[in-house]
């Protein structure tokens, strides 16, 4: 694999002491699935994970505890919760 092919994460200093060749292909091939596409390849799985959240707590009124809620008060809850599970992020632990 070029150096040029590999993505800027792969290039960092902490990556290249982590990950080998093997390891970049397998980090590759992993994240090609229904999810990238989904969430356009960005932060694939934390985006999964605070979406699905919110499915599952709003298609049940017995479970939603976001019901009562107003609508201003709603979006600033999900903003938050979307900013602190995106940055559970690997990639975004270094900013």
């Amino acid at each position: 694999m070029s150096c040029k092919a590999r993505p800027t994460f792969f290039k960092r200093d902490e990556s290249k002491s982590v990950f080998d060749e093997m390891d970049e292909v397998a980090s590759l091939l992993g994240a090609l699935h229904r999810l990238a596409l989904l969430y356009n390849d960005m932060s694939v799985l934390e985006s999964h994970h605070v979406s699905l959240c919110f499915q599952l707590t709003t298609r049940d009124d017995r479970i939603n505890i976001f019901k009562n809620m107003s609508r201003e008060d709603f979006k600033t809850l999900r903003h938050s919760m979307v900013d602190i599970v995106l940055a559970t992020e690997m990639a975004r632990h270094f900013e």
